[in-house]
């Protein structure tokens, strides 16, 4: 992964493409701007790039708590635990809370 710092007025900003989205595949850049120095802002990149190598890079998202629930189960439940513990027997909330968003 490479990260690329630039000046940007009178501060420094720093960019750098995060690995491909599970999901659907697409391609994303982080940047950040507001450095006083181009040290810091290379030192803000590595950083960066290590917590988003390490999946620490976390988004906001609108998701409901259906569809947050269900990804769980099939990314982290199913290839972790028995299929017995995975397989609910009745549904997983009641309906009205799958309304909601997961921030």
């Amino acid at each position: 992964m490479k990260g690329h710092v630039y000046p940007r007025g009178k501060s420094y900003t720093y960019v750098f493409d995060l690995p491909p989205d599970a999901l659907t595949g697409e391609q994303k850049q982080k940047t950040k701007g507001g450095f006083k120095t181009e040290a810091l802002a290379w030192s803000a990149c590595r950083k960066a790039m290590t917590d988003a190598e390490k999946g620490l890079d976390v988004k906001t998202t609108n998701i409901t708590l259906e569809k947050y629930l269900y990804e769980y189960l099939e990314t982290h439940a199913k290839p972790n635990f028995k299929p017995t513990s995975t397989t609910p027997k009745k549904p997983l909330l009641k309906p009205e809370l799958y309304r909601y968003s997961v921030k």
